[in-house]
C-alpha cells in the first residue's frame, strides 16, 4: 500500500480526472482479476473512491471484454488491452502517479461495454 501521507499530497494537487491512465494499486483478489500495479482508465470519482477498468500488458490472447491497444498510444510502452470486463472501484489512496489519457473513441467503448454487459444485466434480473 502507498504511503498515505505521500499520496494524499498527490491527490491535493491532480485528483484522477475521467479518461486518464493513472498507475495504481489494484487489491489482491480471487486471482482471475489483475492486482498489484497497473495502468488503469479512470472512470468516475466518488469522494474517496475512483471507478477505474484496469489496462494489461499481456495481450497474447483477446478475449470478450478486452480492447486491444497498440504501444505508442496514450503513453503505453508495451501492446496492451483494456479489460473492460474487470470494472472496478478502488481507493484515492491507491494512485500513484499520471501516465496518459485515453480519446473518446475508448471511453464510448467502455460506456457500451459497462452498459450491456453490466446495466442491461441488472435491468433483466430486477
Amino acid at each position: 500500500m502507498l504511503d498515505r501521507h505521500k499520496t494524499n499530497n498527490m491527490t491535493l494537487n491532480k485528483m484522477p480526472k475521467t479518461g486518464e491512465i493513472w498507475m495504481v494499486e489494484l487489491p489482491n483478489n480471487n486471482g482471475f482479476c489483475l492486482n498489484g500495479f497497473h495502468r488503469c482508465i479512470v472512470i468516475k470519482k466518488f469522494g474517496s473512491t475512483v471507478q477505474v477498468v484496469p489496462i494489461s500488458e499481456n495481450r497474447n490472447n483477446i478475449h470478450y471484454g478486452e480492447l486491444p491497444i497498440d504501444k505508442g498510444k496514450y503513453g503505453l510502452t508495451k501492446d496492451s488491452k483494456i479489460k473492460m470486463a474487470q470494472y472496478t472501484t478502488v481507493t484515492i489512496e491507491n494512485f500513484k502517479c499520471r501516465k496518459g489519457r485515453v480519446d473518446r473513441e475508448i471511453l464510448k467503448s467502455i460506456k457500451y461495454f459497462i452498459l450491456e454487459n453490466i446495466i442491461k444485466y441488472i435491468d433483466e434480473a430486477a
